[in-house]
């Protein structure tokens, strides 16, 4: 009895499901603006063209250059400690409150000792 009634419900079902079907279908294509033949190049042609872009073009990364020569430590004669970097004239923070001349004096004789 239950095959009977499967069987009866698919014969009323299967032609609204064949209609929901075609419905969306034409709703999609309309959407989309055309009726190809195939569904790949409705939505290539569909697709919007890319805007093209404003100002600067983004910044590729690079490694640095090997000519590059950043000392590893502070420059401060005869100290090892690590270097806060070039904001910060290649001073550890130990030095960082070194005069701005002796700073720029050790920078001096640091580069003249290690220019290849």
């Amino acid at each position: 009895m239950s095959t009977d009634l499967e069987s009866r419900l698919l014969e009323v079902i299967r032609p609204i499901i064949q209609e929901i079907k075609a419905e969306a279908k034409r709703e999609l294509l309309a959407a989309l603006g055309g009726t190809p033949t195939n569904g790949t190049t409705a939505i290539v042609a569909a697709a919007p063209a890319p805007i093209a872009r404003r100002g600067r073009p983004p910044r590729v990364a690079s490694r640095a250059p090997s000519n590059r020569h950043i000392p590893p430590h502070c420059v401060y004669p005869s100290c090892t400690n690590h270097s806060k970097g070039p904001r910060f004239s290649f001073m550890c923070e130990e030095h960082i409150g070194t005069p701005k001349k002796e700073k720029a004096k050790f920078l001096a004789a640091w580069k003249t000792g290690n220019v290849a």
